[in-house]
């Protein structure tokens, strides 16, 4: 799966033997670890809180052919 944000293939998580289920379904847990963790590792210390999606999950979403919206940053005022 390649993405241009690593400039080549996204590492996914693919141990031998086969694993139904978690082979090539995730991403590669010895690569995306600590504060790089993903959504799609196949495991997390204590799982990820609510946060912005990386630029590797955005563009895996992608290149799987979702259409992906940055919002733009809204500065709220009240009229006085």
């Amino acid at each position: 799966m390649p993405l241009r944000h690593i400039g080549g293939l996204v590492p996914l998580y693919t141990p031998g033997p086969w694993q139904q289920g978690s082979s090539m379904s995730h991403l590669d847990d010895d690569t995306f670890i600590g504060a790089d963790q993903q959504m799609m590792n196949a495991r997390t210390d204590s799982g990820l809180g609510v946060r912005v999606l990386s630029p590797i999950e955005l563009g895996i979403l992608k290149d799987i052919g979702y259409t992906v919206v940055i919002p733009s940053v809204v500065n709220p005022s009240i009229a006085v």
